[in-house]
Formats: C-alpha cells, structure tokens, sequence
C-alpha cells in the first residue's frame, strides 16, 4: 500500500510509562514455585540439616520441604533432586499448589534454566502522529512484554515494541521491530516500514488507554471509525481489520452504534480463522469482507439481512447465546439466498457441528435440532448427531436422488437407517470379491476343526465380512479385499450350538504359520474357551492338517 510518509522515525521506541505501570501492577497467570537444595537448622540440636529450599513467585514467600537425593532410575538414567510437598511428590514441571497462599504454581528447579515463569503478554497503546499539512495520523502500537524470574526469584519485566499501524485517510500502513521465520522472531532494533500490508495485529486483549480509546482517535484519521466501540470488554479483537473494513465502508459504523458489535465482532473473528497460513495459526493476516453484510445498505438491519423488529431481537440473542462467527456467517449467507430462515435456525445452528453442510442443506436447522433432539430422547444409545443424519442423506442422494418421502427424509429410526445404508454400501463394494472368495473357501475348507463346542469355518462371499464387522463391532470388513488375494486369511469362529451368531474373528498368517489375532465383540481379546481352541486347532495346523481327525469334544 503506498505512503506520503516516513513513519519509522516518528514511532516510538521506549514503552510509555503508562504501560510499565500496568505491567508492573497486573495479575500474570503463570507462576512457579523456584526450588533448590538448600539447609536449615535444627531449633533443637542447632545443627544444619538438608532440605528443599523453595521460592513462590505468586507470594513472595520462602519455604523450606523435604527432598530425596537424586539417583539413577529403573532405566539407566539420572535422576536429580525430588520434592515432596505434605508428603506428595512434585515433579519437575508439575502443577501444584502454593502451601502459603494457595495459587496454582509450576514446580521449577533451579537446574532447569536460567529464568523461570517466563510468561508474554502483547497488549495495545494508541498514539497522536503529526504530520505536516495533514490530519492526524493514529497509530496502534503493540509491545512485547516478557515477564521473567531469575534463580532467586527477583521478577524483571523487558518491554519492547513490536508492530505498529498508522491510519491514514485511505489506507494503513504497517511498521515492524522485529524478524524471523520458521527459527524463531528477534528484535530488529529498529522500526521498520514494510511494503505489503497485512494484519498482523490478532486477537488483542489488552488496550492500554489512560484517556481512553474516544479521547485518543478524536482529531485523527480514526475519529469517526467508533473504534472504542468495538474494542469493547470481552471481546476478541481485531482493530487493524476493523479499520481497513471501516475504510472500505464510511456505512460500517452504523452496525456499532445499533448494538450489532457483538456480531460484527464474531464475523471479523471467523474469516480471520478461515484465512490462517499454517496449522499453529489461530489466525490469518488477511483483512475480511464480511461477503453476507449488504453494504449498499445504509440501516444496520437491512445491511444484515433484517428488519427493524429482527435486528432487535438478533441483538438480544447475541447477548444471551453468544452466537459464533461462522453461525452468523451461514445465516447471513442462507438469508441473501433467499431461504426463509428466521433467528430460531441461527440460535438452532449454533447447536449443530457441521455448520457449513447445514447450511447448503433445503431442511431448516431449527427442524433438523428438533429431529435430532427427539432422536436422542428415544434412543440414547444411538448417540444421533448431525454428522450422522448428513451422512445418512448422502447415502440416500445416491440411492434415490429425488422425490424424497418425509419418511425416508425424517426416518423414525436414524441410526437403524443409516446402518442399513451403510451395510448396503459395503455389501455392494465387496460383491466384486464374492468369486473369489468362494474359491477360497472350497480350499479352506480342510482347516474346519471342531473342539470344545466350537467351531471354526471360512468366509463365503463379501457379505459375510460385513455381518461380521457389524455384529461384533470391529473393522474385519476391511480385510475382504486382502483375504479374496491370499494376501492375508480370515475364518470365523462359532459356537456349535449357534452355527449363524459371530462370535470370534480370527486372521491366520499362512506363511509364518501363526495366528496374527483373534478378536471378539468391540476387539475384546480372547475368553478361556477361545484361547483354549485356538491352541488345539493351531497344533493341529502345525501337525498337518490330519484328514481323517477326531472330532474332538469338551
């Protein structure tokens, strides 16, 4: 973005005052309990005896606790000093409680580093830049705040600066002081002007403002972008987007000051998620579009989709539910649609996982939670949710694209349907394999074996591997393809006296002449009668397979 202006010369490089104070005075989250092996005198005999001398950042207080001696460990390696609190032993890095003042602490030993309860925190000031001829410039500076103890549990609090953003009339440019890559960032030095703009400046929680956000944007570039508005308490912030997408729409602010901040807030929050770079990133850098505001609009509630009596309410419902970004991102989007969603799918959608499928859906999320709760209220044991009735309507898309019935779009049992699809599937997926699958099991035939009423016989077509997947609730279903190749071979085991119920599933590795596993319901492993057949059914495979064997009983 091109500039009239040098700024890296204007911006400040010590922290304000201000700022030191709040460091100095705020409450930190992380605290340590510093630890070392220190003495103490017996009050009795006035001799020194060993001990555990410890320092509580959160309180200040100095204690003494018993300690072992280090040693060496079950596996060969070291083990240093261990302290015991109340007879408990705390290990190195653990969370525990401070005995003094009850705070959650860390515990460190002195050995482990240099500085001990390191914790960062980036909070924001606002500041007034002259500039010649022109208005105002208001800059957004955010610090690095590092705050640390050393071994003896003096704190020391480094601030520096960190990235800045100066508003101009049209745009906004942004000024580093640090670098880095992949290894890590280091301070520069120095302010920096770079020469692509991006939104580097997420989720800010602290805004240091003595005078406050009003006071410190009037007579500046910012002054009517009600930016105190929407850096209001509680929220998750983004006030570079927010004022690049006020720039871009002077029409913005009427969405603050109608008391839609809550929303804008959340929807600025999820295309920031929607556009992060990297699997660590909260985040992305990209500035966002709101696509679902109608910013030819000029009254907040027909930019959103409502009208007056709506907007009302959706501002009420915000403050109740705490709607999520990407649930008004759908609802905005299924509105422009033109679906005939009212705010009872909004506050239902905010219920539902799969949001975005939800949304491409002709079925209303306000009758798709209230299936899914009378599902749940019949069968809890079904565990019912939206991924399974989207999955169930997938399959049903396929079978039958058209002209549902509201039983099948709706039906009574969802998980009894939807299995019934899904066996369909496989079954169809397997009927490829039935060939040879039977020729398979004409050869293993020979390897049936009876003992101690139970037998043990071979697949004979696809299906039977579906049916066993299904009534004993593992995955054998996968192994057809393997099994149909020789590849690997898979036999049944049954009781005698019930000959159709599975019972156990077993793969048998015919080169190295092993049993690789044998599972039963959910993959439990074996009962006594199962281990007790697979020993003499395997001792009669490494006999040979007699022809003429007895059919032995229990």
């Amino acid at each position: 973005m091109g500039t009239s202006s040098n700024y890296e010369s204007l911006l400040p490089t010590e922290a304000p005052k201000y700022l030191r104070d709040w460091a100095e005075t705020r409450q930190w989250n992380r605290q340590a309990l510093i630890w070392k092996v220190g003495y103490y005198r017996v009050p009795l005999t006035g001799l020194k005896e060993r001990c555990a001398e410890a320092y509580c950042t959160a309180c200040g207080s100095r204690m003494y606790f018993d300690y072992l001696q280090g040693g060496v460990g079950c596996h060969g390696y070291g083990i240093g000093p261990r302290l015991f609190i109340n007879c408990e032993e705390i290990g190195n890095y653990s969370n525990t409680r401070c005995p003094e003042c009850g705070a959650e602490v860390r515990s460190e030993h002195i050995s482990g580093a240099t500085s001990y309860a390191e914790e960062y925190s980036y909070p924001m000031t606002l500041a007034r830049i002259a500039v010649p001829e022109k208005a105002d410039r208001l800059a957004l500076i955010c610090w690095k705040v590092d705050k640390r103890h050393s071994k003896d549990g003096t704190r020391t609090i480094y601030i520096r600066p960190w990235e800045a953003y100066i508003v101009e009339e049209k745009g906004i440019v942004r000024c580093t002081h640090h670098g880095g890559s992949f290894g890590g960032s280091y301070d520069l030095g120095y302010w920096w002007q770079t020469k692509r703009f991006t939104d580097e400046l997420r989720d800010i929680r602290w805004t240091v403002c003595p005078e406050g956000i009003r006071a410190a944007t009037e007579g500046t570039t910012a002054e009517n972008s009600k930016l105190e508005l929407y850096m209001e308490d509680g929220r998750i912030c983004f006030p570079v987007s927010w004022l690049r997408i006020w720039q871009r729409h002077s029409n913005a602010e009427n969405l603050l000051t109608c008391g839609a901040g809550d929303i804008v807030s959340n929807l600025i929050g999820q295309e920031k998620q929607d556009s992060r770079r990297g699997y660590n990133e909260a985040y992305g850098a990209a500035i966002p579009k709101l696509d679902g505001v109608n910013w030819k609009e000029t009254r907040p509630g027909r930019m959103l989709g409502m009208d007056r009596g709506e907007l009302r309410e959706a501002v009420a419902l915000q403050k109740r539910l705490n709607l999520g970004g990407q649930t008004w991102q759908m609802w905005l989007r299924a509105r422009a649609a033109g679906y005939a969603w009212t705010l009872d799918d909004a506050a239902a959608l905010e219920k539902l996982s799969r949001k975005e499928r939800i949304a491409n859906q002709p079925e209303r999320p306000e009758r798709i939670t209230h299936y899914l709760e009378v599902q749940r209220r019949r069968w809890k044991n079904d565990k019912p949710d939206d991924t399974m009735l989207l999955d169930y309507w997938d399959r049903l898309r396929k079978k039958k694209p058209v002209a549902w019935t509201p039983e099948e779009c709706w039906p009574e049992r969802l998980k009894r349907e939807h299995d019934r699809l899904v066996r369909e599937a496989k079954v169809e997926a397997t009927r490829a394999l039935d060939a040879k699958i039977a020729a398979r099991a004409l050869d293993l035939d020979a390897w049936e074996y009876h003992f101690g009423g139970l037998f043990i016989t071979p697949p004979r077509k696809g299906e039977d591997f579906v049916d066993e997947a299904n009534h004993l609730h593992h995955c054998v279903d996968g192994y057809a393809e393997r099994h149909a190749k020789s590849e690997t071979t898979i036999l049944f085991i049954r009781k005698e006296n019930q000959p159709n119920k599975s019972y156990f599933t077993l793969e048998w590795n015919i080169k190295a002449r092993r049993v690789v596993q044998n599972r039963g319901n959910r993959n439990r492993d074996r009962t006594p009668d199962v281990e007790a057949f697979e020993n003499e059914w395997v001792a009669w495979m490494l006999a040979g397979c007699p022809k003429h064997k007895e059919v032995k009983t229990a």
